[in-house]
């Protein structure tokens, strides 16, 4: 048996970021832009297919420029104070 110094009354409080469940992205593919809808004014990261980090800002017009992107899978980090989503899309 183990034992811990946790108290049995000890309360822990695990906070998960909750899921947007109105934002959708179009075109997918896309060439140039990204279109968001139902995420203005929030923070987003892009990452490739192998985790890096390829690009970041905030969002504006509803649009993330991608021109700049190669070819290629990337997915899309929407976050806001509380909320957080992740969404797949091509780069053509």
């Amino acid at each position: 048996m183990y034992r811990c110094g946790i108290p049995a009354t000890a309360i822990f409080v695990i906070r998960r970021p909750r899921m947007y469940r109105d934002i959708s992205i179009y075109p997918n593919p896309a060439s140039d832009v990204l279109n968001i809808s139902g995420a203005e004014g929030t923070e987003f990261k892009i990452n490739n297919a192998a985790g890096q980090l390829v690009s970041k800002g905030k969002i504006s017009d509803q649009k993330v420029p991608v021109r700049d992107l190669s070819k290629g899978i990337y997915f899309i980090r929407i976050k806001d104070k509380e909320n957080m989503t992740q969404l797949k899309f091509i780069k053509k």
